[in-house]
């Protein structure tokens, strides 16, 4: 009787481990904590070189904090806990995020440096999201997760197209040849906010299907043209295209679409 007991325990503990022990799923999860991590840096060099006295000590020190709760997860993720108790270790982070975001709302209208790096972080922890619960979609103990994951890639897209539209205006000094990229950029970002009006108004999954699926459509123009660019030329234009392209792979996983696209190159030095 008792080692029946033990087998049902044993069993019952395996089985919790879940996502953590399974290796794709901690392999994407890992990448994505990395990332974010190499962006809370970014982002706590940006608030010390902030002009004047050093008054925004506690903003630097909350920052702090931010990296050690990732910390802890990655530590949570490296011995392979049980889902839910990974999900704790990335609410405390999400909660201690949200507070820092919005006490650099008011930085980032007069500090770009502070408005770009703020983004980024938010975009990689959209990303860390997506990774630990991405996965969840149909999951009937996903507690809204996957509609989490879903709208928050959506909010990455929305973030990497406005910053593609900047730097489109900057680094093409013809102005007709600027215009042709940021006319298609502008289609792109009409499409992903009518993608997340449907989110919000909580739409049926096939009508939001739909929607995302006409994004992508405008989305491949533009990989066109990327794919038309001089190789070797236009470093930081192809790298935030290959980041977009990810985000669409990823919702487009979600709604269980096959990958028919090539994917975009990186930057090499090969």
């Amino acid at each position: 009787m008792k080692m029946r007991v033990f087998v049902v325990l044993f069993t019952l503990l395996v089985g919790a481990r879940g996502l953590a022990g399974d290796s794709d799923a901690r392999i994407a999860i890992d990448g994505a904590a990395r990332e974010l991590s190499k962006q809370l840096d970014f982002l706590q060099r940006a608030i010390a070189s902030l002009p004047g006295p050093p008054d925004r000590r506690d903003l630097f020190v909350s920052a702090e904090k931010l990296q050690f709760d990732l910390i802890y997860f990655q530590q949570q993720l490296k011995r392979q806990v049980s889902r839910e108790a990974l999900t704790l270790a990335f609410d405390k982070l999400d909660e201690r995020m949200n507070g820092v975001m919005e006490e650099l709302q008011p930085i980032e209208k007069w500090d770009q440096n502070v408005r770009m790096t703020a983004r980024r972080v938010r975009s990689a922890e959209h990303d860390l999201h997506f990774a630990l619960f991405g996965g969840a979609v149909g999951d009937k103990d996903a507690a809204g997760r996957d509609t989490q994951a879903l709208y928050r890639q959506t909010l990455v897209l929305l973030t990497r197209a406005e910053d593609l539209e900047s730097l489109a205006k900057y680094v093409f000094d013809d102005r007709q040849t600027a215009r042709r990229w940021t006319d298609d950029i502008e289609d792109l970002r009409l499409a992903l906010v009518s993608f997340q009006r449907g989110q919000k108004s909580k739409l049926g999954r096939d009508e939001l299907k739909a929607r995302f699926i006409e994004a992508d459509r405008d989305w491949e123009k533009l990989v066109g043209k990327f794919r038309a660019l001089p190789e070797r030329q236009y470093y930081l234009l192809r790298s935030d295209a290959v980041q977009i392209d990810q985000a669409f792979a990823r919702i487009a996983r979600a709604f269980g679409i096959k990958a028919t696209r090539e994917k975009l190159p990186g930057n090499s030095i090969d």
